[in-house]
């Protein structure tokens, strides 16, 4: 199964590549009225086409981590719930309370795992759009 990643950039360049091939298709369609115009779009698809892929990299980028970050926060906020609903029960034991309270910092720790993670990831892709720039 490829990785996210790799899966991402496949759509982006597909992405890229189905922007410029449309850009064309519609200048190649242009009335002759228009031909001055023409030319400067078909020059210019490779680069609108390469300014699409990096716009959809940035998009999904952001929407992954926006997803993931909801995701994270609301798991979180139901644990701290149970927690809170254990810590005030007086039948619930000592060992229990502490379990939950355990629960709730590996919530909070693997949070801060997958933040850091997102945030290499956005670094690997500004390295990549970097090179795609250049």
């Amino acid at each position: 199964m490829p990785s996210r990643k790799k899966a991402a950039t496949s759509t982006a360049d597909v992405a890229g590549a189905g922007l410029g091939t449309g850009i064309i298709g519609l200048a190649a369609h242009l009335p002759t009225s228009l031909d001055p115009y023409k030319e400067l779009i078909v020059y210019a698809a490779p680069a609108i086409s390469v300014g699409g892929r990096i716009l959809y990299i940035i998009a999904s980028s952001y929407v992954s981590y926006v997803v993931t970050k909801f995701n994270i926060d609301r798991a979180l906020k139901e644990t701290i719930r149970v927690r809170d609903r254990i810590m005030s029960d007086q039948k619930s034991s000592e060992e229990h309370k502490k379990l939950a309270q355990d629960t709730v910092e590996q919530m909070e720790k693997l949070k801060l795992e997958m933040l850091s993670a997102d945030m290499e990831h956005v670094t690997a892709r500004l390295k990549e759009l970097k090179e795609i720039a250049l």
